[in-house]
């Protein structure tokens, strides 16, 4: 009696887990045969015996292969995956590819076809490519036999490697269990010079993968050159194929334009002269010099209405001006007289330099704009502007489709990282401009403001920290190759907007004779110009030119040479520049007793305030081995469905 209580005892203790495992899902056997071929290819055989309850695997089981990789610049790689055979105990066995984000999902059976329960053995037959690693002394496959995305226990998993003929292994590795594990409960067997077994000695928990490595002697296969790289980089990531074509397009458009009409005329010889070339008043002195108009060449013609007696400026305090009218006489000059009859309206003698006079203020120098754009723009230079927007377009148009087929084949969190990339390289854009702006601020004064260094070292600052913040904090995923191109792309189009002005043959010639009445501002008095005979540096010279030493960007330089000649005069005492009251001027920024610093301030301090007063309040801003589990290729995942 006493054995058969045991037995009963023993039935019903163990029973339950018995029938436990007899309900579970899962895989029983799962070995993987990988044939590396010569073309450096995969043909890979999977043989998967699952147990089916009617649970989760209800028609069949699905097998999902990664085909998409990231660079470490976040660039597309591609790989292959063509299925050869799929079979269900032996037999032929109907299935479907999806794709799904950065897999194709293999799903075998019939929609209609509802499986019995029971054990069945499922054998997968597929090629890939691009699985290979090239290295400096051997090549190596690394490669996910089973992946760590299946939703099922294996009981019993194991992999065999097998090289071309001629294949001679090195060193190989195999890591099993948890994700990242560097650790393997399994026997490996070299069976031969080209083949490797592997196979785990306890089972694997879903999501557990098997992966192995395996080296061999360089030359065995052939690794992709420099062209098939490119082609495979382009096929990859079509968006930035668009946007290269694009590039490469815009810029071909680009040269051609330059080359028409964006070619200068060719320089001729520069050498100092002592009058006004061609007559010409400060203000068109200005704007053919610079090509355009600034805020300078409006400065440079109130300066000259003042020295040629038709006006006034009184520094009223520091930064504060009053412009008084003195006499205006008729005069040829269409710019002047767009001036005087914008400042001084309906008989008014006097405006001060406030922002409350934008409207009067501004709108003299959009008169005086227009004025110089109509003497001098298409006769001495052009802007040829139009011929931009050819190569505009064509930008637009492949950065849009750039855009289009990246986002295509991206995940949606990727496509807001892409979107975020684009603001940062617009951002990034308009910061090298201003960059740009300022060096050439720097070339052509001498000086740059402290504020715009602190103003854009900030910006910089920003700009640097944004991406670095958003990689640590955020793990952003930026596509670096696409964005490099659009930002060359955009600078492109920056570049060429500056080139594309051009002067006439008419406006070269000018132009050299203001480069050399510069040379004779800039270095007045100086031994260079003995031999050249200049004339006699008088107060009436100094007035006469102080409007163009301004518009050309050497004010300081003018006055200091007036400054130098008034004290040579003078050998008993340094009166003589005491004497000197310019008529036109009255304000404690000449009492300072420099010319020099009168001349640069002209150009500077009375330039900001007529500057600022000419545009409305708030229109400007004031702020500013060592390998481990799951981390080869292939691998992916299944279930049932």
């Amino acid at each position: 009696m006493r054995p058969i209580i045991l037995c009963l005892f023993f039935f019903c203790s163990v029973s339950p887990s018995f029938l436990y495992a007899q309900d579970q899902e899962e895989i029983l056997n799962y070995h993987s045969e990988i044939e590396v071929q010569l073309d450096g290819s995969l043909k890979v055989t999977e043989e998967i015996q699952v147990r089916s309850t009617g649970n989760a695997i209800k028609r069949g089981i699905f097998r999902s292969f990664p085909v998409r990789y990231r660079d470490r610049f976040n660039n597309q790689v591609r790989v292959g995956f063509d299925i050869l055979e799929v079979r269900k105990n032996g037999e032929q066995e109907p299935y479907e590819i999806i794709r799904q984000g950065d897999y194709e999902v293999v799903r075998i059976g019939d929609e209609n076809t509802f499986l019995d329960p029971g054990i069945y053995d499922y054998t997968l037959e597929y090629s890939t490519n691009r699985q290979i690693g090239f290295f400096e002394t051997f090549d190596e496959l690394y490669w996910n036999a089973i992946g760590d995305s299946w939703d099922f226990r294996i009981l019993e998993a194991s992999a065999r490697v097998i090289l071309p003929e001629g294949g001679i292994m090195g060193q190989y590795a195999a890591y099993a269990g948890p994700y990242g594990s560097n650790r393997c409960p399994c026997n490996v067997k070299k069976e031969s010079d080209r083949v490797l077994f592997v196979e785990v000695t306890e089972p694997l928990n879903a999501g557990e993968p098997l992966t192995v490595a395996v080296s061999w002697q360089k030359g065995l296969i052939a690794p992709p050159g420099t062209a098939a790289k490119t082609k495979e980089f382009l096929g990859d990531n079509a968006g930035i194929l668009a946007l290269v074509i694009g590039l490469i397009l815009a810029f071909a458009f680009y040269f051609f334009a330059w080359t028409k009409v964006g070619k200068d005329p060719h320089k001729g010889g520069i050498y100092p002269i002592f009058e006004v070339p061609e007559g010409l008043d400060a203000a068109g002195v200005r704007y053919l010099y610079k090509m355009g108009f600034d805020t300078k060449a409006y400065v440079s013609a109130i300066v000259a209405l003042a020295t040629n007696g038709w006006l006034k400026i009184i520094e009223e305090k520091k930064k504060k001006y009053v412009l008084e009218k003195i006499d205006f006489p008729e005069t040829s000059n269409s710019g002047y007289q767009r001036i005087m009859s914008n400042l001084f309206p309906a008989g008014n003698q006097t405006i001060s330099l406030d922002q409350k006079e934008h409207k009067k203020i501004g709108g003299a120098m959009k008169g005086l704009q227009k004025d110089l754009n109509d003497r001098f723009h298409g006769t001495h230079f052009k802007n040829n502007y139009a011929w931009l927007v050819p190569g505009i377009l064509i930008s637009i148009i492949g950065l849009v489709l750039g855009v289009k087929y990246t986002m295509d084949v991206s995940l949606e969190s990727e496509n807001v990282f892409l979107i975020i990339g684009l603001f940062f390289c617009f951002f990034l854009l308009m910061f090298l401009r201003k960059v740009f702006l300022t060096v050439m601020h720097y070339m052509d004064y001498g000086h740059v403001k402290m504020s715009t260094l602190i103003s854009e070292a900030f910006s910089l600052v920003f700009i640097l920290g944004f991406p670095i913040i958003a990689l640590y904090f955020f793990d952003a995923q930026f596509p670096v190759g696409f964005l490099l191109v659009a930002l060359v792309l955009g600078l492109i189009n920056v570049v060429f907007a500056f080139l594309i002005k051009a002067p006439t043959e008419k406006g070269r010639k000018v132009m050299d004779e203001i480069e050399g009445f510069r040379m004779y501002l800039n270095a007045a008095e100086k031994p260079l110009l003995e031999s050249f005979n200049p004339p006699g540096l008088t107060p009436e010279i100094f007035e006469k030119f102080l409007p163009y030493a301004i518009a050309l960007d050497v004010g300081e330089a003018w006055g200091k040479a007036f400054e130098n000649k008034i004290d040579s005069l003078s050998t008993e005492d340094n009166r003589s520049r005491s004497r000197y009251h310019p008529s036109w001027y009255a304000g404690t920024g000449f009492a300072a007793g420099s010319l020099a610093g009168f001349s640069s301030n002209l150009g500077k301090t009375f330039g900001s305030a007529l500057s600022n007063s000419a545009s409305p309040p708030g229109s400007k801003s004031g702020s500013g081995g060592g390998g481990s589990s799951g981390g080869g290729g292939g691998g992916g995942g299944g279930g049932g469905w």
